[in-house]
């Protein structure tokens, strides 16, 4: 989720959004049985670049947010490695708490929530992830689409 699937909730197509949702994990799910290994967790990364107050204030922006939490808690348990949340702005937050009681404390330990400064995020992911399979936005060197990155 990023700040403009926040917006198509603000727009009422909260709906669209839960299917995206749905789809991106079913994407995760066939790239991991298609690896030929196996491979049980993913890594992502979430880039709240143009967060707004708008969207924070919106409810039902955050209520689908927190509804997309819990079911991937609920559907998708101890699949995720790590989740990296960058460029949040000091707005994010003020949303942080509410994720929080919608996650278990093994999903919390595996969140970083960093800043826009690409110094203090960069590194981490850096340790996780080949160059080759990050978009050059967040300090790769990629610019494939991203159904033709090798996930290892």
């Amino acid at each position: 989720m990023c700040s403009s699937d926040l917006d198509i909730v603000s727009h009422g197509k909260a709906e669209e959004l839960m299917i995206e949702f749905a789809r991106m994990m079913k994407k995760v799910s066939a790239a991991i049985d298609a690896a030929g290994y196996p491979v049980t967790q993913f890594i992502t990364i979430c880039n709240w670049t143009g967060f707004t107050y708008r969207q924070i204030e919106s409810i039902g922006a955050v209520s689908k947010m927190l509804d997309m939490v819990s079911k991937f808690e609920a559907h998708y348990p101890e699949t995720l490695y790590a989740a990296y949340f960058i460029n949040c702005p000091k707005l994010f937050y003020w949303l942080l708490p509410l994720m929080k009681q919608c996650m278990s404390m093994k999903t919390l330990d595996k969140l970083g929530v960093y800043n826009t400064d690409s110094s203090a995020w960069l590194p981490d992911i850096l340790q996780e992830v080949d160059t080759d399979n990050l978009f050059i936005e967040f300090g790769g060197v990629s610019e494939k689409p991203e159904e033709e990155l090798n996930y290892k």
